[in-house]
């Protein structure tokens, strides 16, 4: 879920061209209706983003990552404690993005066996 319609538009692009399944979301309901692999949450949306990842938490155990333009170390911290697994600057490359994502489900896939 992300408020840049651009850059969602672009990063789903890539992931689909790197064989992932993508579903975007711009609106705070998607959680009780959709299991993921991975959920990837833009936080400078306009609903309470640290809240989102809380209830998220709540409905599934899959991982969360925080892909965001802001690298300040406290929306960092704030983020994984709110129980998110992964925090990632936007400005990272697509292969770095990429590669994240699957390190992200490779590690949940390797801890749930």
């Amino acid at each position: 879920i992300d408020d840049s319609t651009d850059f969602t538009r672009a990063f789903s692009n890539k992931l689909k061209r790197e064989w992932f399944e993508v579903t975007i979301f711009n609106s705070v309901g998607w959680y009780n209706h959709v299991e993921a692999d991975l959920y990837v949450i833009d936080i400078h949306l306009e609903i309470k983003s640290f809240w989102l990842i809380e209830k998220v938490r709540t409905k599934t155990d899959k991982p969360i990552m925080i892909l965001s333009g802001y690298s300040n170390s406290s929306y960092v911290i704030e983020a994984l404690e709110a129980w998110a697994d992964c925090y990632t600057d936007k400005t990272a490359s697509p292969k770095e993005l990429i590669t994240r994502i699957r390190t992200v489900i490779r590690i949940y896939n390797r801890l749930t066996k």
